[in-house]
């Protein structure tokens, strides 16, 4: 019998963010492994640059309105909004500042995305007709996601999985007062409660979520796909010209950002003419004035966004890439899935933020690359890979090095969980 699966997530192709590359390849996965899936996710405002590798018709995009715009009497575009969590390193201060986050904490209740909520509800049995689930799976951040999930599940009958590709009330950027979390926490038990399993994306965050929910968890990491990368790889190594480091996407000025790399570089002398750090993605305002305060804006370069495939092409031709992380315990369990893409593109990785959690892990093992604070540590991280690259390259990871981190490897573990949830109900059917 065909099992049926109602993915509900706000982010999803063709809007590219890094969560909807991971919503849109679980929907092809679970697609190749039998299942019946229908899509209900947000009409985003980020460029339609993702390939949408299922079927259109299966996939409802809603439009939805911010509940700030209409405070704010404007008239809102479709989509728009600002980040999944509070952002780290929120510009603005003063009174003004204080006002903002004080609305912030009233009416983002569970986050600025609430407005879809109504707005998936009301478009839910339209786009489905006669179908319905065996199952409904909700992919968060945002936590709203959840809640559609919930409403959803409840409507026709059906258990249904939370996952957690951040956490809700413990994720390290959670931004309200301590007053908002406390009641925050009571709402999350309850909702979390009502769901049959769990996935997220860290063994951490796994072991976390177990002992205080008492379900099953499933881990699931992010994973890279192989088919979005190059055929050529792994890349030849180059010999000429400077040390290239690659980073792509946002930044975030005082948790995730580059000065200690910026500094080292500072400190290398005459060496620095053979370092060369590339920046590509979007908000990188910040990036050219941390390179002139560490007196290295000549050894940095920011361009705009590009699209998905060709940002993974990128990677692949550099010969180190940079991965950011706040250097905070909070951090432990938190896997961006750039670092699996980074996987992916077999290059090794230089880390800067908190040496011991899972990142540091993964980059530890195999060898796939070094997690380093201190910028004479990097300096003389960088002088062993300029001095590598002129002895004829940088290695590439190695096979061993990646495996078992491909999206389809990850998947399973989520896969699996769904059928065992289901499973009983098709059995009494």
């Amino acid at each position: 019998m065909t099992k049926r699966l109602l993915l509900v997530t706000f982010h999803f192709p063709p809007f590219n963010a890094i969560a909807a590359v991971r919503t849109g390849k679980f929907a092809r996965y679970l697609r190749r492994h039998g299942w019946d899936v229908r899509v209900i996710a947000a009409l985003g405002d980020a460029p339609r640059t993702l390939p949408l590798e299922i079927p259109p018709e299966l996939a409802l995009h809603v439009p939805w309105t911010r509940l700030d715009a209409l405070f704010d009497r404007r008239r809102p575009e479709s989509g728009a909004a600002p980040a999944d969590t509070i952002a780290p390193g929120a510009q603005g201060g003063g009174l003004r500042r204080r006002l903002g986050a004080l609305r912030a904490a009233l009416l983002h209740v569970p986050d600025s995305r609430i407005g879809w909520l109504p707005a998936a509800l009301d478009a839910a049995d339209p786009f489905l007709g006669d179908w319905r689930p065996d199952v409904v799976y909700a992919s968060a951040p945002p936590v709203t996601t959840l809640l559609v999930a919930r409403a959803l599940a409840r409507r026709y009958a059906v258990p249904w999985i939370a996952e957690f590709r951040d956490l809700w009330t413990d994720n390290p950027y959670y931004e309200f007062p301590a007053w908002r979390r406390r009641l925050e926490r009571r709402w999350e038990r309850r909702v979390v409660g009502d769901a049959a399993a769990l996935v997220t994306v860290s063994s951490i965050w796994r072991d976390r979520l177990r002992a205080s929910v008492g379900k099953p968890v499933a881990l699931a990491m992010n994973g890279f796909a192989a088919g979005d990368f190059p055929a050529d790889l792994p890349a030849p190594a180059g010999r000429d010209g400077p040390l290239r480091i690659l980073y792509t996407g946002m930044i975030y000025p005082g948790y995730r950002d580059p000065l200690p790399l910026f500094d080292a570089i500072a400190r290398l002398g005459a060496a620095r003419e053979a370092v060369l750090v590339e920046f590509i993605g979007t908000d990188l305002a910040s990036v050219t004035a941390l390179a002139a305060r560490a007196g290295v804006a000549d050894r940095v370069r920011v361009g705009g966004a590009v699209g998905y495939r060709e940002a993974l092409r990128r990677q692949t031709r550099a010969d180190i890439l940079l991965h950011l992380q706040w250097n905070d315990p909070r951090e432990s369990g938190t896997i961006s899935g750039k670092l699996f893409e980074y996987f992916g593109a077999r290059r090794p990785v230089l880390g800067l933020g908190y040496d011991r959690g899972e990142v540091a892990a993964l980059l530890a093992e195999h060898g796939r690359g070094v997690v380093l604070n201190d910028p004479d540590a990097i300096a003389a991280q960088l002088r062993s890979w300029i001095a590598e690259k002129r002895d004829g390259g940088i290695a590439p990871l190695s096979p061993a090095a990646i495996a078992g981190l491909s999206r389809d490897d990850q998947f399973a573990a989520a896969e699996r969980l769904a059928g065992a949830v289901v499973a009983p109900a098709l059995r009494a059917a």
